[in-house]
């Protein structure tokens, strides 16, 4: 499994290749990358040796994220996880997974806590006094279990083989008179069974990305669209048997979120009067008698999936989906708000917009979600598909990843990578939709120089650099060969370099001008990626490693002065560094993979003691506050534990805030005050 993700085989060709189905190779890519410690299957690739949170605005369009699975829990944290975790003061708990019955206030009240379950589906018994969940065990086991609806309690298990089945194309009515039959054409059509005749045809299911159900009394079918055509607005359509009968139409944006998982969108009420479906993440009802449509869940909650009646239709019960979301986060751990679904998402410079990626749909919107605004739509251009550079130990791959807008540093444009081919095309645009998106280049990872006066990006093992004049990026180029890159705050280039690529250079790292002009060169054999200079350039950590008798690595890590090159500091066990923006902290791990240490130490002061942060599985995602003074990292306390829980380190008071699990691609506002960061598959 590992050697397909390797050669760049999506979830879909892995099932192909392996002859399974889509949920088992999916289900594998999640425990692979889970075992490795890495972040994602790009990381895998190159690997070697919820308190009440307030919905705000999702965008429309199809602008939501396909989740990694049908409703698979990849990742989650319990209770019980964050109470093993002492350090800490009392973390926010995020909307945990499980089945949900809806309150009479339009609450979610937990029935079910499914964070040790992968689940694929779920439905109520017969009599209405259970659970049954259907969901990937391992080795190609299918488990259902059993769970009592009034306590959650587990009643029983049972693992069998899994069945391979081919997706319906025919939906006999309940009674047994009708048939809906898809056709060659994308239409749904509705035949009497005893003399085939047409009775109604619904046209529009080009793409068969629909979910569809029959009521109990079998007088309707019900048609939800998927959402990923971005020509045509997404609906709910309910038509009759009898073809005098005006169809239902609830139209536009209906978002069923849970892509993956069609039968999960619809459910009928036990006496037909009623349908429940998601729509933008939360769960309504439709009354077929009047049209009417009504939220059942709260706006409180976000994302839901899978509505299911009760048998006696007394009760709706809904899972809560799995997506990848963005929130804000107040430092003490005490506010935590959702605000849409995305696949990538960058603060502005002035911390007073946030641009985010979801579905192909560039938009912006305040920190507190509102103001939404869309800058363009790409997503007719594979946006989520090799738009970003994963460097290797071959630099001529360019691996699949999330294109991550990039904000001019005066807020004013946006860069964003996009385009089915490869390289994609990088795009400048103006942050406030004034102008449309303007290619100025073919590449990967564009970033803005500190000043604003340049744009680099990668393409063959080389750096490229724009000039910028501050409405078009002008024809001027400087080409600098390397391919793992970063500006610093003086407005210089740090390139690492790696004989293994095509690069003429050695391995090792420069730093650059603008203008091409190298300033300084790091000699020896150092990792490329594992270069850091600190923000004032005064400072800089080179990392090395050797093999051992018993094939592991061992790492140093060496901080030197520039440019005199005298060792101030040497790491044993250390792969790399973090320095703060004053160059005067620095953040690391020391110890083997998977059970290392955190630590901070204060490099202005020679002889100074490491502080130690605290002692995890993984430790990922280190991030320091514009001020310093904070260092924002997320971690897995236990190795049973499978989330990462987002922490927050104040230096100067040495308290240490758990602020939500499952949490990734951490970023501070600019008031060193608030976080930003998403939380779901990835």
């Amino acid at each position: 499994m590992l050697d397909l993700i390797k050669d760049g085989l999506t979830n879909a060709e892995i099932a192909a290749r392996l002859n399974i189905s889509f949920d088992t190779a999916k289900f594998h890519v999640s425990e692979i990358i889970t075992k490795l410690g890495v972040e994602n299957r790009e990381e895998a690739a190159a690997w070697q040796g919820r308190p009440r949170l307030q919905l705000g605005w999702a965008p429309a369009l199809g602008a939501l994220q396909k989740v990694a699975a049908a409703g698979v829990v990849v990742a989650a944290v319990a209770a019980a996880v964050l109470l093993l975790w002492k350090q800490p003061d009392k973390p926010a708990v995020l909307l945990p997974p499980g089945i949900y019955i809806a309150g009479p206030n339009g609450d979610a009240l937990l029935r079910v806590d499914l964070t040790e379950e992968p689940v694929w589906s779920f439905d109520w018994s017969e009599d209405g006094r259970t659970f049954v969940t259907r969901g990937q065990n391992r080795n190609d086991f299918v488990r259902t279990s059993t769970f009592d609806a009034a306590d959650g309690a587990v009643l029983d298990q049972t693992d069998v083989p899994e069945v391979q089945v081919d997706s319906p194309k025919q939906w006999p009515s309940p009674d047994g008179k009708t048939l809906a039959l898809y056709n060659s054409e994308g239409a749904i059509e509705l035949r009497d069974i005893q003399s085939t005749s047409l009775i109604v045809s619904i046209d529009g299911y080009n793409n068969f990305d629909f979910g569809i159900q029959w009521s109990p009394d079998s007088n309707w079918l019900a048609l939800m669209q998927g959402p990923y055509d971005p020509q045509k607005s997404t609906e709910l359509r309910v038509v009759s048997r009898q073809p005098s009968i005006t169809p239902h139409v609830v139209s536009p944006a209906i978002t069923p979120v849970d892509y993956d998982n069609r039968g999960s969108w619809l459910d009928w009420a036990p006496d037909s009067r009623s349908l429940a479906f998601v729509r933008d993440g939360r769960i309504w009802s439709l009354d077929v008698a009047t049209g009417t449509v009504r939220q059942v869940s709260s706006s409180t909650f976000p994302v839901l999936t899978e509505p299911r009646w009760s048998p006696d239709g007394t009760q709706l019960a809904f899972r809560s989906a799995s997506i990848a979301s963005l929130y804000t986060a107040t430092i003490d751990g005490k506010t935590t708000q959702y605000l849409a679904p995305v696949d990538s998402a960058a603060i502005s410079p002035d911390g007073k917009r946030i641009a985010t990626l979801s579905g192909g749909v560039l938009a912006t919107q305040r920190s507190d979600g509102s103001d939404p605004k869309i800058i363009s739509d790409f997503s007719g251009s594979h946006i989520e598909f090799m738009t970003d550079f994963f460097p290797s130990g071959y630099c001529g791959m360019q691996f699949p990843g999330p294109s991550v807008p990039s904000w001019s540093p005066d807020s004013k444009h946006l860069l964003v990578t996009a385009g089915g081919g490869d390289p994609p095309t990088i795009h400048l645009l103006n942050s406030n939709g004034s102008r449309g998106p303007t290619p100025i280049a073919e590449g990967y990872h564009p970033r803005w120089s500190p000043d604003g006066k340049h744009i680099s990006y990668v393409r063959d093992c080389k750096v490229y650099i724009l000039s910028f004049n501050g409405s078009d990026a002008a024809d001027v180029r400087t080409t600098i060969d390397g391919y793992v890159y970063e500006w610093r705050q003086d407005g210089n280039l740090l390139i690492g370099l790696s004989s293994l690529g095509r690069g003429t250079q050695p391995d090792g790292a420069s730093v650059y001008q603008p203008d091409g002009t190298r300033l300084l060169t790091v000699p020896g054999r150092t990792v490329p990626g594992n270069v850091r200079l600190s923000p004032n350039g005064d400072l800089i950590a080179l990392t090395t490693s050797t093999l051992q008798p018993n094939d592991t690595r061992f790492f140093q890590t060496v901080i030197q002065a520039t440019p005199s090159g005298q060792t101030l500091w040497t790491l044993d066990n250390v792969s790399s560094v973090t320095f703060s923006p004053d160059s005067r902290l620095i953040a690391y791990e020391a110890g083997p993979c998977c059970n290392a240490k955190l630590y901070v130490l204060d490099v202005s002061l020679p002889g100074s003691t490491p502080q130690l942060i605290t002692t995890a599985r993984t430790t990922r995602h280190l991030a320091w506050s514009p001020d310093s003074q904070k260092l924002a990292f997320t971690h897995r306390p236990t190795e049973q534990s499978g989330a990462d829980i987002l922490a927050v380190f104040d230096v100067r008071t040495e308290n240490l805030t758990a602020i939500a699990p499952d949490a990734s691609n951490v970023q501070w506002f600019p008031d060193s005050e608030r976080l930003l960061f998403d939380t779901g598959p990835r």
